[in-house]
């Protein structure tokens, strides 16, 4: 069976071709460059990205904390301005402790406030004026007495009281609104005797939150938060509940995990001489969309420049792939016998060199194949001629050999005379010496038949019992004669063969004879046979001198003994085994042997078994791998 070019066998998996793996491997490696480096360069871009974020957060912190500080200092200054008033500081200390102020006090430290007290600050709601032992002195405005308020304010006089400085409490809520007291000390004689309060509701401003708008873009929250406080803060001054627990560390940012599992960058940065906290942060998907935007582009002018290569991979591989294609077809057609197959020249100077090499093979092997066809003609007849030769020589052979033989018997019969018994010997001899010679003729004869292809076999049924007792009783007077003990195992009637009588019986004398001849006197012949589940076995074992492992395979072919100093002592034209072997191939058999040098040699003979043979009784039929 042939292949053509754009065949490819197809068992366990199909070969590609050239023209296919050329651009598979062009894809590829521009996929991995591809990939290689879109993916160094997204990490870079997301690197960047998030460290250009992470800067910007901090940078922004730091200007808002300090602006925020500055902010408030102006407003500081007037508050220690007030509290340094000789009128608040009289207010203080005139009274017992303890002891209400007067109502002329009251409305000139009053007054003194609200003079300080400009029309654009919405956001302040009322001063408190207190002696260092915790009695009031003094309410100006309207000021918010609830329980919370008042809890904070405490807390902050007591920390002035006890660091003789200013304090600022934390953001608080209450009733739905943000607070802050500030609390200055007032100062007597170089010791604080009391403190003024100032309270305040946080307000947003339009302006501010523009200005922080523009500074951190709208993918930037701010929020602000105090130390020890639970409460968050927007710019417009409403409660805001917490995303996250801050970073511990002021003016870094750091990647945290949100309450609601997204992930932030945030930065907190402190506001000076205050427990405020101003809180920036952004998502990190908002920090990385540029990141993933650029991996979208490069994605697509990925996915074009593949398209782009593997057109490109496809036409240069058709490009180089043709002239192989070509020179494949026209090896095809060398192979199926066409040599006036020739390849055109290619531009490519490897190509060419490769089709002119072909060329030139193509044109030698076309001279070779008609030179091996006139010899090989040549030999047809001359193997016909020695057949023929052959032929004739057996038969002219045979002819003169008959007559030694009639004549022979003629003389021992005493027709021509009476004879001695010395000259019966010598007739004796004369006829075993044609017999051996006819022998040979025929055995030659059926070689050259079979060489010439005119072997012929009518194969039907065989008994193998039958066919064996022939042969075993052909030879069983020269074996006793040369004291050979005959050993032939019982054989079921029901063992029969596919196969040619006579050519079966043949192979069967053939075997018995050569044991005979290559084993000594004293030595055992066997012959047994099995029935396989497809075959018979015939093995004949004998113990004699044994075959070299290395001519176990010469002995099949034609005039080749065991060993040349041999065949002067047992005789044969080394063409029995030749014959043997063709005859049991030509029955669908086979034939082989196994020995040891010095122990004996065993051959088996392998026939197909009768489709119709039954085992008797429990036999079981031994399969053909497990009998081998």
């Amino acid at each position: 069976m042939s292949i053509t070019p754009d065949e490819s066998p197809r068992g366990a998996g199909a070969r590609w071709s050239l023209e296919q793996r050329l651009p598979l491997l062009i894809i590829v490696l521009l996929a991995a460059v591809l990939i290689g480096l879109g993916g160094a360069a997204h990490q870079e871009v997301r690197e960047a990205n998030i460290d250009r974020a992470v800067e910007q957060l901090q940078r922004i912190g730091r200007e808002l904390s300090a602006s925020s500080s500055r902010g408030g200092a102006p407003r500081l200054v007037a508050l220690q301005a007030l509290a340094a008033d000789p009128l608040l500081v009289r207010a203080v200390t005139a009274a017992p402790s303890g002891a209400a102020i007067d109502s002329a006090t009251t409305a000139r430290v009053t007054q003194r406030l609200a003079a300080a007290h400009t029309r654009t600050d919405s956001t302040l709601l009322g001063w408190e004026l207190w002696t260092t032992s915790g009695a009031p002195r003094l309410r100006a405005a309207p000021v918010a007495s609830g329980a919370r308020d008042s809890a904070v304010l405490a807390h902050t006089r007591s920390r002035v009281a006890q660091t003789d400085s200013v304090q600022r409490s934390p953001f608080y809520v209450a009733d739905g609104r943000v607070y802050v007291w500030t609390v200055v000390p007032v100062r007597a004689n170089g010791r604080t005797v009391g403190t003024l309060a100032e309270h305040r509701r946080l307000v947003g401003s339009a302006r501010t939150e523009q200005t922080i708008r523009a500074l951190t873009g709208p993918e930037v929250r701010l929020l602000i938060t105090s130390d020890g406080e639970p409460a968050w803060v927007t710019l417009e001054g409403t409660p805001a509940e917490a995303p996250f627990v801050p970073p511990a560390a002021n003016d870094r940012a750091e990647r945290v995990r949100g309450r609601d599992g997204t992930t932030y960058y945030a930065v907190q940065s402190a506001i000076a001489g205050t427990p405020w906290r101003v809180v920036l942060f952004t998502t990190e998907a908002a920090v990385l969309r540029r990141s993933r935007e650029f991996l979208r582009a490069m994605l697509i002018a990925g996915v074009a420049f593949l398209v782009l290569g593997t057109f490109g991979a496809w036409l240069l591989s058709r490009h180089v792939t043709r002239p192989l294609r070509r020179i494949t077809r026209a090896a095809a057609a060398l192979a199926e016998g066409d040599y006036t197959q020739r390849v055109p020249l290619a531009d490519d100077a490897e190509l060419e060199s490769l089709a002119a090499t072909f060329n030139t093979m193509a044109a030698a092997l076309g001279q070779a194949h008609g030179e091996l066809a006139e010899r090989n003609a040549a030999l047809q007849r001359a193997n016909e001629a020695k057949s023929r030769f052959l032929a004739v020589m057996s038969h002219e052979l045979r002819t003169p050999l008959n007559a030694i033989g009639g004549y022979t018997e003629l003389m021992e019969l005493g027709l021509r005379g009476p004879v001695t018994p010395e000259q019966i010997e010598d007739l004796g001899r004369i006829r075993r010496s044609k017999d051996y010679l006819l022998t040979i003729i025929q055995d030659i004869l059926a070689f050259s038949r079979g060489d010439a292809g005119y072997l012929t076999v009518a194969v039907r049924d065989v008994p193998v019992a039958a066919v064996l007792a022939d042969a075993v009783d052909t030879l069983r007077p020269q074996y006793a004669a040369k004291g050979i003990v005959l050993d032939v195992g019982a054989v079921p009637e029901e063992q029969v063969v596919r196969a040619d009588r006579e050519k079966m019986q043949q192979i069967l004398l053939n075997l018995l004879a050569n044991a005979l001849r290559f084993t000594r006197p004293g030595g055992t012949v066997s012959v047994r046979s099995v029935r396989l589940s497809q075959h018979v076995r015939i093995d004949v074992n004998d113990t004699g001198i044994g075959i070299a492992p290395e001519r176990l395979t010469d002995i099949f072919e034609p005039f080749v003994q065991v060993d040349a100093s041999l065949t002067r002592e047992t005789g044969g034209a080394g063409l029995g085994l030749a014959i043997a072997r063709d005859l049991a191939a030509a029955m669908g058999g086979s034939l082989t042997v196994a020995s040891t040098v010095g122990e004996g040699s065993t051959f088996t003979l392998m026939l197909p078994l009768a489709t119709g043979a039954e085992p008797a009784g429990d036999a079981t039929p031994v399969s053909d791998a497990e009998a081998v």
